[in-house]
């Protein structure tokens, strides 16, 4: 049980040191291809998605005036503060994931909300 708990805190640890790692524009692609392959795999809902992409224009806005204010630069301050509100629409958009309903999948799909059987 120690051992198992000792390994989750390690990879904790170690994500937490890989977002960390990432420069913003990295860690800004990476959630917005993320919530892209979301919205295209139906995986959440519309109305999360358009949250989660207001969120995000949000935060490049943010991070497009901390780096004019300092030259093109984030101080350790204000990466810190963006890492978190990165850090919650992560958080946001796992949520959204785990409360999407599961996509309706049968061999009828045209791409359509239809329910093929209310065409007969």
């Amino acid at each position: 049980m120690k051992i198992k708990l000792a390994l989750a805190i390690c990879g904790l640890a170690l994500t937490a040191g890989i977002a960390a790692a990432q420069s913003p524009e990295e860690r800004q692609a990476h959630l917005q291809r993320w919530i892209a392959e979301d919205i295209q795999h139906h995986r959440i809902v519309p109305h999360d998605a358009s949250r989660l992409e207001h969120d995000m224009d949000k935060l490049v806005r943010k991070i497009d005036d901390d780096r004019r204010k300092h030259h093109g630069r984030l101080t350790e301050g204000e990466w810190a503060d963006r890492n978190r509100d990165m850090d919650k629409i992560e958080g946001r958009l796992r949520e959204a994931e785990r409360l999407a309903p599961p996509p309706r999948y049968n061999r009828f799909d045209n791409g359509t909300d239809r329910d093929w059987r209310r065409d007969w």
